[in-house]
C-alpha cells in the first residue's frame, strides 16, 4: 500500500483529497501546515508521494517538496493549485513531479497519484 503525505492549508480541500485517496486504497497522512509536514517528515520519511498545494501559508509547495527531497531524492510530488502553473517556475518538468489544477475529479487525482508512484 502506498503512503501519501497530503499538505493543504484549506481544511475542506485537504479532507476531501485525503478521503478521495483513502477510498482508492492509499494510506494517508495529512496536515494543513508546511511546518507540520516537515515535523511529520522528520519522524517518518516512508512516503511514496507528496501531494501539496502550490500556495501554502508558510512557504510554497515547491519549496516544501525541495526540502523533503533533500533527504529522499526519489520522493514523487504532485502539486495542486487553483491557478495554472508555469512548468519552469514550479519545477514541474522534473522527473517524478506532476501537477493538477483545482477543481479536479477523484479519477484525475487518483490516476495522477498512481502514475507518479509507478514512475
Amino acid at each position: 500500500m502506498s503512503h501519501i503525505l497530503v499538505v493543504d492549508d484549506d481544511d475542506s480541500v485537504r479532507i476531501l483529497i485525503s478521503r478521495m485517496l483513502e477510498m482508492s486504497g492509499f494510506s494517508i497522512t495529512s496536515t494543513g501546515s508546511a511546518i507540520e509536514a516537515k515535523e511529520i517528515w522528520s519522524n517518518n520519511t516512508n512516503f511514496d508521494l507528496l501531494v501539496a498545494d502550490m500556495n501554502l501559508r508558510e512557504t510554497d509547495g515547491k519549496q516544501l517538496a525541495d526540502q523533503l527531497r533533500q533527504t529522499k531524492s526519489d520522493l514523487k510530488v504532485l502539486m495542486i493549485s487553483g491557478y495554472q502553473a508555469d512548468d519552469a517556475d514550479m519545477g514541474l518538468n522534473q522527473p517524478g513531479v506532476g501537477f493538477i489544477a483545482k477543481p479536479f475529479t477523484r479519477e484525475v487525482l487518483v490516476n495522477e497519484a498512481q502514475r507518479l508512484i509507478d514512475s
